[in-house]
């Protein structure tokens, strides 16, 4: 089979394997894509690993912007929508995200794909073992912020949306668990759009 045709079905396959196991799992597509692409380009499409990550990871923050635009507008519909928390996470989040693409595109492939295997344990971690109740703090204008730079930092640098990182902190600070969700979705669209435009950027 011509190479070019078997990565195309390749990633037939694993945008489907990726929604199923997003859908039944409740994680991102991110985790699922990242390494299973970089393994396609360079198995099949003979594209050095040193390119292949960060082809990868900006492919991967690329499709979110279709998946979190459908997203973000079904929460838009429901009412899940804080326009507080959305925009000033959202703008620690952009800046984050820029950040978290130049480095990406900065550190050699090894690196970056053992940062990506640790955040993968973290972020496991934290999804087994984290609190999932709210703690007696509220949230402030420099806490979202700092926040959304964090979220978008990592996100960006794994080619994730961030809801695995993003819910539960918002949730620890007292917004309701749907709301969270909510402003998660919208929060992986800003992730995709200035990671991706990033990672273009540079090239």
């Amino acid at each position: 089979m011509d190479p070019l045709l078997l990565i195309f079905v390749s990633c037939m396959a694993l945008g489907m394997l990726t929604g199923t196991l997003a859908g039944m799992l409740g994680i991102g597509g991110g985790l699922i894509i990242v390494p299973v692409l970089s393994a396609l380009l360079t198995g099949i499409a003979g594209i050095s690993h040193e390119l292949a990550m960060p082809m990868a990871i900006a492919t991967s923050l690329f499709t979110i912007i279709v998946t979190g635009f459908f997203s973000a507008k079904a929460h838009y519909s429901l009412g899940n929508i804080v326009p507080r928390v959305i925009v000033l996470s959202g703008t620690g989040i952009a800046v984050g995200a820029i950040a978290g693409a130049q480095l990406a595109s900065m550190l050699p492939a090894d690196i970056l794909t053992k940062v990506f295997a640790g955040l993968v344990i973290l972020i496991a971690a934290q999804m087994v073992f984290g609190k999932r109740t709210a703690s007696n703090k509220t949230y402030t204008p420099a806490i979202l912020v700092t926040v959304g730079a964090i979220v978008g930092t990592i996100s960006a640098l794994m080619g994730i949306g961030g809801g695995a990182l993003l819910v539960p902190a918002l949730v620890w600070f007292q917004v309701p668990i749907r709301q969270a969700i909510g402003c998660a979705a919208v929060s992986g669209l800003v992730i995709a759009l200035f990671g991706t435009g990033s990672f273009i950027h540079a090239g």
